[in-house]
């Protein structure tokens, strides 16, 4: 319900002072909410391809390039638990223009940040107030528009989030090579600006504010107490690598356990039946006791544990171990947003039709497609074309495709009716932990599988430096400590915690190779840096190349236990069919709207 100052016309649109009575002030109240949806899609799938631009810049380390996406997505998930509640109670327009600002103000922090902590800071305010107005979205589209006209706005609100998945890519690709006022990766967040003043000045003298006549209390004991224990969780597994797992990492890993264990012991406990408005818990606990909540809970983290830390890892060995440009890592990963929109389309009468069927055919296609990846990179060239991996993405893009627009909806179909507003908030939440605890997890994996490749890669290359040098008429005794030194450098280089820092072998291989070469002629110092140049490069992208390679092995056996999480679902669970409905917190139903990647 709404309170008598914005109560509905019987057209179903607000009256009074904030009433819309023209199509052209109503679709303008849909173009300024639709901003938010855009921007907040975007600035996932647009960071991704800015991280190794990112690291080359600021320096950063492995654990801050992941806490730029993970964080976000942590932050994101926490907001997005309460958010739509706020909205109910205190405005629904006054929500989402806090968030605007906020995101809009973090935006331009990003991108000004002098270092890589700023940055990583700022980001996490933009996840934070993303996850703030983002619930406002389908509120304000289902409170405004009457109920004939619903249908429209949600299918231009659906175009909208296929839109921002398909432009983020080549957006940040087109922003990052274009270089505008020699910004380079920083307009992938200044780019927000003009779009976020635009839509707070509009949105202050257009946008009508609602409200919901008793709205519930929001459980600020239960959000506090998620939101410590996942940040304490997810950070020791973030900076764990980079940090040498000191005692205060485990320590914070289990003190985040016992919060959470607080928390189910604050979710369990009853209301009070002597209070009048008593404070609803963030999870109703007898949701839990619902067989098919519960494992829907479980296949969405599994699900989404693998999504975005997918598209974090495999673009940084496109820019930085295939040697990819920006724009090129872009259209390598094109594919599957192009596909997954497509395929979205007609994927909610496939639930219907198939039930748990449908998320079970998205999971085996996403364990498919993770396989042909693992076959292309074991077979790739050490500088493939972006078009290589158009036959292993294909499938992943049906899988997403298929699986994010009905999983909610089938897991919703299992659980009772009084429950599904606050089950789909729980389930929409937990995507965003499930990545955000990805990336910290599969990110350090993928870094330490770095290290462990290193001897490998630069042995591989072994041969060939010998046979470089000797070719340049370094005398043998020379040979050997040089090739030594580049396996040390190497090997120091890729397995250190900090890579901002220069290992003392690379500079004592420096050093070595500047004495050998000071009597040497300049074409000889010329041949024997080009070869060690060269030896460097290949080595680097065996690593990467063999890195990512069994990064994506566990991929595929991430999404081979979803598919297993699938069975698990009762039987008759299918797709939910109707107009969308907004949930309790301001989330769709029939499916998450981000994938966080």
């Amino acid at each position: 319900m709404t309170t008598p100052e914005t109560a509905p016309a019987p057209d179903g649109r607000p009256s009074g002072r904030e009433a819309m009575p023209t199509r052209r002030r109503l679709y303008l109240v849909l173009a300024i909410v639709l901003a938010a949806a855009f921007m907040q899609l975007l600035d996932v799938n647009i960071v991704s391809i800015a991280i190794p631009p990112i690291q080359a810049d600021l320096r950063a380390t492995s654990a801050e390039l992941a806490l730029l996406v993970g964080g976000y997505l942590l932050t994101f998930a926490c907001a997005l638990l309460v958010s739509g509640r706020v909205g109910d109670a205190y405005g629904r327009k006054r929500v989402f223009l806090l968030g605007m600002a906020g995101f809009t103000i973090a935006s331009a922090l990003c991108g000004l940040a002098p270092n890589a902590t700023i940055l990583v800071l700022a980001r996490l305010g933009q996840g934070l107030f993303s996850g703030l107005m983002f619930p406002q979205v389908l509120s304000v589209i289902q409170i405004v528009f009457p109920p004939g006209q619903r249908g429209k706005a949600f299918a231009i609100y659906g175009a909208t989030l296929g839109a921002a998945s398909i432009l983020g890519p080549l957006l940040g690709g087109a922003l990052i090579g274009a270089d505008l006022f020699g910004t380079g990766w920083r307009m992938v967040f200044l780019v927000n600006l003009p779009v976020g003043l635009a839509a707070l000045v509009l949105g202050i003298r257009f946008l009508p504010e609602s409200r919901a006549d008793g709205a519930q209390r929001v459980d600020v004991a239960g959000a506090a107490l998620v939101t410590v224990g996942l940040l304490l969780l997810v950070l020791p597994l973030t900076i764990g690598r980079d940090a040498g797992w000191p005692v205060w990492c485990h320590l914070m890993l289990g003190t985040g356990l016992a919060v959470l264990a607080v928390l189910a012991a604050h979710l369990r406990r009853p209301s009070p039946r002597h209070r009048r408005n008593p404070v609803p818990p963030l999870i109703p606990w007898s949701l839990f006791g619902q067989r098919s909540f519960t494992v829907g809970l479980l296949l969405n983290f599994a699900f989404f544990f693998a999504v975005p830390p997918f598209f974090f890892y495999f673009i940084i060995y496109l820019e930085t171990g295939a040697g990819l440009s920006p724009i090129h890592a872009g259209l390598t990963t094109l594919p599957i947003a192009v596909v997954s929109v497509i395929v979205s389309g007609g994927t909610e009468a496939l639930g219907r039709r198939l039930g748990r069927g449908a998320p079970a055919v998205g999971c085996a296609l996403m364990a498919l497609g993770m396989a042909a990846l693992v076959v292309t990179l074991r077979h790739a060239e050490e500088r493939p074309r972006f078009w290589t991996f158009l036959p292993a993405l294909i499938p992943v893009g049906l899988g997403l495709g298929v699986f994010v627009p009905v999983i909610v909806s089938v897991v919703l179909a299992g659980v009772r009716s009084e429950d599904a507003g606050a089950a789909s908030g729980a389930l929409a939440t937990m995507q965003q932990v499930g990545g955000a605890i990805g990336v910290a997890v599969v990110g350090a994996l993928f870094f330490g599988f770095l290290g462990a490749n290193a001897d490998r890669a630069s042995g591989d290359e072994t041969a060939g430096l010998e046979s470089a040098l000797s070719v340049s008429q370094l005398p043998p005794q020379a040979v050997q400590p040089m090739v030594e030194g580049f396996r040390t450098c190497f090997h120091d280089r890729a397995a250190q915690q900090d890579i901002r820092a220069t290992p003392v072998s690379c500079r004592q291989a420096r050093q070595l190779s500047e004495q050998v070469l000071a009597s040497r002629s300049e074409q000889v110092r010329i041949g024997v840096e080009r070869a060690m140049q060269a030896a460097d490069e290949g080595a680097l992208a065996r690593d990467f190349t063999r890195s990512a390679e069994q990064a994506t092995l566990l991929e595929a056996a991430v999404f081979t236990l979803a598919f297993l999480l699938v069975l698990g679902l009762p039987r008759r669970a299918a797709a939910r069919p109707g107009p969308v409905d907004v949930d309790a917190d301001g989330g769709d139903p029939r499916g998450s709207v981000v994938l966080g990647r």
